[in-house]
């Protein structure tokens, strides 16, 4: 079975993973481009059609305290489009979503220990590498992860909790 996790945001991402033989799997990514005040609806539709995946799993991100009225809008605008995209690009689509708090919250419970305490965008800076190393080398910078796709990584520890509950350590 396919699906797609998505980070949502001017600069988010998605991932395409299969389960093969129950084990989640990472296949291949998309980067959201920029348009004009949100993304290229047409280029993330072409990966849609490409992908064949049915069900989407989508971050949903909260209004913030003290936050630009603007800032808040283009957030919104971004999460309308992909939305949109999903629901007029693929016919029966499942979607799924959730807030940050909720995937971060299951992602942590698989960090060391000595890990624990970092902020959530360097916690799965570890954690994303570790468990899928060879698909994530192609997302290192100089010295950090594509902050997209190690979100949807980290995203993935909710997503398939099912599978991956089996790994955590009391």
């Amino acid at each position: 079975m396919r699906y797609v996790i998505i980070d949502t945001g001017l600069k988010g991402a998605a991932v395409l993973f299969e389960d093969k033989n129950g084990i989640p799997t990472p296949i291949d990514h998309y980067f959201f481009e920029t348009w004009e005040d949100g993304i290229d609806p047409l280029h993330f539709a072409k990966n849609l059609k490409e992908w064949n995946a049915r069900e989407f799993h989508i971050e949903k991100p909260p209004t913030m305290p003290n936050q630009a009225i603007t800032t808040t809008w283009k957030q919104a605008f971004v999460v309308a489009q992909i939305y949109t995209t999903i629901m007029l690009e693929v016919e029966n689509a499942v979607l799924h979503d959730f807030y940050p708090i909720t995937w971060v919250s299951h992602a942590r419970k698989h960090l060391n220990l000595s890990e624990v305490n970092l902020e959530n965008k360097k916690a799965m800076q570890k954690l994303a590498p570790r468990w899928f190393p060879e698909f994530m080398k192609k997302f290192k910078k100089r010295i950090l992860y594509h902050d997209g796709i190690a979100d949807c990584i980290g995203m993935l520890f909710y997503v398939r909790r099912s599978h991956f509950s089996q790994f955590i350590e009391d």
